[in-house]
């Protein structure tokens, strides 16, 4: 089997969706929070817009969400990642909201992970979701993918995470020296898995927001997490809206690429720092989460990477 290449699961992204997105859009559900996973997924989608000629006239998150009477012309899009399920039902609410109020745009739900423990909750989100007229779904691996076909049929597409989108370049500007050691990014949250790996590791963390890094724009961010539920404001909002694409997205990055470039090996309970590693160049061993994420996304694009390895903990 040939390997694998970063470029190559751009151009299956770039393929499919160039084509279903307006020149107009608007998008949903930004990740203002500390998971730099999400943030990653964040920058890959505007990297795309941005190279296939797309306009934003409209973005926000499920807390700055204004609601904006928009142009039926105007696509509308919705943040790709792991949320779409009983896990993080919010997410998932917040797509149905979605749907139901721009009923006559095209919706385009960026690559998701699909992970339900409750099939009554599945089943009704999906009977809710499948009642748009023009709605694409996209799944990041083959399990989810079989999940949302079984309801969608034709318009579930099976793409790779929009991270993968990234321009290598925007992320060496942040890149620090390397060095022989090694990585353990291990999760503290609801997927958290007993993993332990016979290996002697220099660090082992999670992502350093997690571990109460602080920064101005994680402290900016916080507070507008606080107040702007309590205001109630809508010029707020859009100051929210404006702070986290300027100030916090990118800090945000720069944290996750130096946090990882110093190392030549790192394994990673999180996906996307193992996708950040693969785009950093490292050696990488996937490791799964609580509910086998980790391994479904690795058998469906990842497992022709000659620098990549799935954990088979031994």
């Amino acid at each position: 089997m040939k390997p694998q290449t970063v470029q190559n699961l751009r151009n299956i992204i770039f393929k499919s969706l160039k084509n279903n997105v307006n020149t107009q859009c608007a998008i949903f559900d930004l990740p203002y929070y500390k998971n730099i996973g999400d943030v990653l997924i964040w920058e890959g989608e505007l990297t795309f817009l941005n190279e296939t000629g797309k306009k934003i006239v409209y973005a926000c998150s499920s807390k700055t969400c204004l609601f904006p009477e928009l142009d039926k012309n105007v696509t509308v899009l919705f943040q790709g990642g792991g949320n779409i399920g009983d896990l993080y039902i919010g997410h998932t609410d917040f797509l149905r909201q979605i749907a139901a109020k721009y009923s006559t745009n095209q919706i385009v739900v960026f690559p998701q992970t699909v992970y339900f423990k409750d099939s009554s909750i599945e089943q009704a989100f999906f009977k809710d979701i499948e009642r748009h007229p023009n709605l694409t779904f996209c799944c990041r691996d083959w399990k989810s993918h079989q999940i949302a076909e079984k309801y969608l049929k034709d318009k579930a597409l099976l793409l790779p995470d929009m991270a993968f989108c990234i321009n290598s370049e925007f992320l060496k500007v942040y890149e620090q020296a390397e060095s022989s050691q090694s990585l353990y990014i291990k999760r503290n949250d609801v997927e958290k898995v007993q993993l332990s790996p016979h290996t002697n590791f220099e660090k082992v963390s999670d992502w350093p927001p997690f571990e109460r890094t602080i920064t101005s724009p994680i402290l900016v961010n916080t507070l507008l997490d606080r107040i702007v539920p309590v205001f109630k404001s809508d010029s707020l909002k859009r100051y929210w809206d404006r702070y986290a694409l300027s100030n916090f997205k990118t800090d945000m990055i720069r944290t996750g690429v130096r946090f990882i470039s110093p190392f030549k090996t790192v394994y990673s309970e999180r996906l996307h720092g193992a996708i950040l590693s693969i785009l950093l160049g490292k050696n990488v061993v996937v490791m799964d989460n609580s509910y086998g994420k980790n391994s479904t996304f690795y058998d469906s694009w990842l497992a022709s990477f000659s620098n990549v390895k799935l954990f088979n903990g031994i």
